[in-house]
Parts: structure tokens; sequence; C-alpha cells
């Protein structure tokens, strides 16, 4: 604690709240606000990850030279013992009308670690994101209950199509209406809860580290999910039902049926999908698990609601670089992004197969 306080530096008044440090915390002791930034130093380690990132010179490292580019007057001066300033004006006043988590941010480095139940805007509370979780659940039971109705099912194949479409469209409507509701019911904007507000001024390199780290993880989980089939083909283990993808059976071999999947399964699932596990589930569970632990059990979390067993574990393998790159980058695009890409490859995939007559695989 003492190490992290000696080497970081708060200017507030030169933040603006773009969220690249949170998102580059590693032990998520930071949190960023309308007029503060607050740091947990029971959590923070002094690594600088933050300082890194900030091309704002909001947070610097003590002992080294502003970030070339960093906007600002004066050499920011730390606050000892106060993690809390506000632009203009005075720290609140520790006690009861205070909030809890700027009541523990007042009480200096050796307030507890504990997350305060009304954390700031941005914050989920584990009970959220299980209503969340619960919700979700609830639509994709009902969703695949009606699909599999057999008065559905006996109708010509065109009909079917657009019936299931239509199942899917209201099921995606549902669960982003929950969504917005419970962000905006948090406080603050809905974009920023979830995550998935523009990102900021970035300089070319910035986009081309986003850009590589997209390419590469989607290449590697790839890579992974082919292995994966191939090793599960290997011992005797195949898919129940037909070889094809889920959206070729739903959706048919048509062109219409390669629209509908573009449609749902590239640019429809990865935002809500992203927003729920990246955005709301993930950010819950980084409030008390350290950061690799709140990835792995948000990406178990991803691969059991998709209700698939066969494909637990390619499921699980995106969920995880998924997570990663979600706790990499301040706003969720990216990780949007190489979700939609890697859907993208699926569809792209089983329609090629098709078209060329290949026994499907």
């Amino acid at each position: 604690m003492t190490r992290a306080k000696a080497r970081l530096a708060l200017s507030p008044e030169r933040c603006d709240s773009c969220g690249r440090c949170e998102a580059a915390c590693p032990e998520h002791a930071l949190k960023v606000g309308s007029g503060y930034l607050f740091v947990d130093w029971a959590r923070c380690d002094g690594c600088g990850e933050c300082a890194e990132v900030c091309d704002r010179g909001a947070i610097e490292r003590l002992g080294l030279p502003p970030r070339r580019g960093a906007r600002g007057g004066e050499e920011p001066k730390a606050v000892p013992g106060r993690t809390v300033v506000r632009t203009g004006a005075e720290p609140p006043e520790s006690g009861a009308a205070a909030p809890a988590y700027l009541r523990a941010a007042l009480s200096g480095p050796d307030a507890s670690a504990s997350p305060a139940p009304d954390a700031p805007a941005g914050g989920w509370s584990l009970g959220e994101a299980a209503g969340l979780l619960t919700i979700m659940l609830a639509l994709v039971m009902a969703k695949d209950t009606v699909l599999s109705v057999q008065a559905v099912r006996a109708l010509p194949l065109e009909a079917v199509v657009w019936i299931r479409a239509l199942v899917l469209a209201v099921y995606y409507a549902l669960a982003v209406t929950f969504l917005l509701w419970l962000a905006r019911r948090g406080g603050g904007s809905a974009s920023e809860r979830l995550r998935l507000q523009r990102p900021g001024e970035r300089s070319a390199g910035g986009w081309l580290r986003a850009a590589g780290a997209v390419a590469g993880l989607l290449v590697l989980t790839r890579l992974a999910t082919t292995g994966y089939v191939a090793l599960a083909f290997s011992v005797g283990w195949e898919p129940p039902g037909p070889g094809e993808a889920e959206f070729v059976r739903l959706f048919g071999s048509s062109a219409s049926g390669l629209l509908i999947s573009a449609a749902l399964v590239v640019l429809v699932a990865p935002v809500v999908e992203e927003a729920v596990f990246r955005g709301a589930v993930l950010g819950a569970l980084g409030r008390y698990l350290p950061r690799w632990g709140a990835i792995v059990a948000s990406a178990l979390l991803f691969a059991v609601l998709h209700l698939d067993a066969w494909m637990f574990v390619p499921t699980f393998v995106l969920g995880l670089a998924l997570g990663w790159l979600g706790t990499r980058r301040a706003t969720l695009w990216p990780a949007v992004v190489m979700h939609a890409l890697y859907n993208a490859t699926a569809v792209a995939a089983a329609y090629l197969v098709l078209g060329s007559g290949a026994p499907p695989v």
C-alpha cells in the first residue's frame, strides 16, 4: 500500500472519464466518476498500468516525467490520505450523508477493500448481475420452447424460417429492453454502465494495438475451436442431431437464411451478449474477485447460458478471450467486434460448405 501511494499522483481536474485506466487496472482498484478519481489503496499494488494508458495526465507515476502529449498545465500533485477530489470544489465531508464509496475513499489508504453496495455509476452489483442472468436464462428457455413446438415445425419451411426469425427478434428485443432498464435504474447513462460508449480519442498506435489484439485473439479462438472439434470427432463424440450449424437448421440454406443469420448471429447477438457478460456480469464479479477470477467466472456463465454441451469448451474459451479483451480496453466495442467476427467466420464457413456440396462437419 505504501509503495502504491508513493508512486501515483492523481489530478481529477484533468480526467475526461474515458475509463481506460479502470479497464487497465489488473486489481480493479480504480473507480472513475464525474469529477473524482478513487483508488482503493488496499488493492492497488502500484503497477502503474493506469498511468500508462492515461493520456490526459490525470494519473501519473511519481518520479517520472509526465506522458508526452498529456494535457494540463501544472504538475499533478498527490493527495496523501485522500483519494477523492472533486473538480472546483472541496471533497465531500465524510458521514452518513455521503455515499458509501465516497466515505470509504475519504477514510484514506487504510479503508476496507470490501465493495460498497451503492457503487458509483458504472458499477454493477452481484444482485443486478444475478437478476439479469435469471431473466436471460428464462428468455433462452422460452425461446427454445417456442421454437420446438410441433405446430410451428409442421408449417411449410418458408413460414417456419420467418417465424423462427421473429421469435429470435422478440427474444433479443426483450433482452435489450430489460438490460437498458436495469442499466438506467443504476444511474448514469446506459452506454457507460454497459461500457458501450463511443471510444475516446486515440492515437493511430492505439487503434493498431486494439486491432492487433482483436485479430490475434480471433485467430487463437478459431484455432482452439477447430482443434476441439477435431479432437471430439477423433474420440467418437459427435454433435447431437444433424451436423449443420444451429443457424442453418433454423433458417435454412437459402439466401434469405444467410441474411437472417448474418443479421441476428453476426450483428445483434454480439452486442447483446457482450453487454450482458462483459459489461454487467464481468463488471459485478470484478468488484469481488481478482481480474482473472472474474474473467473465468464470467466465461463459465457465458458458456452455460448457451445451453450447448457439445460446444461448451469452445464457448468457454471464447468467453475467456472476450473477457481479457474487455478488461484491457475502456470500451467493450473491441470485444463486440471480435465476437462479431468470430460468429461471421462460423456463418461464412457453414454456408460455403453448403454451397460447395461438401458434407457438413
